[in-house]
């Protein structure tokens, strides 16, 4: 019987260490794919506007509705855009980038946001 008995603790003892074998492969697993799948956001801020269109010209294009640059109402002079769709494209170094927002020292808080090639 104690030969029984100790074949019995043995497996329970191997069924618990597969079980959190697997458990720890699933995890690793999901960590390492959620790593390869983050898209990276590169944000940068500065004077970056061509000379034909100045952030002056940008502000007048402000909204009250809808998708749009909105005068912020949080700080006196800055103005962010807003929405699902809202025209805030601006190419900068060839490529291209997204206004986020206009600060109250007229520079430019941009962001690019696509994945990165390996």
């Amino acid at each position: 019987m104690r030969h029984y008995k100790g074949h019995r603790r043995h497996n329970r003892k191997q069924k618990k260490i597969i079980i959190v074998s697997i458990i720890s492969l699933m995890f690793i697993m999901g960590v390492g794919y959620a790593a390869f799948q983050t898209n990276l956001n590169i944000t940068a801020k500065g004077n970056i506007l061509a000379k034909e269109l100045t952030t002056d010209d940008l502000k007048n294009l402000a909204v009250t509705e809808g998708d749009g640059l909105y005068e912020d109402s949080y700080e006196d002079g800055r103005y962010i855009y807003r929405g699902q769709e809202p025209n805030n494209y601006i190419k900068f170094s060839d490529e291209l980038w997204r206004i986020v927002a206009i600060e109250s020292d007229n520079t430019l808080k941009i962001i690019k946001d696509e994945i990165m090639e390996k």
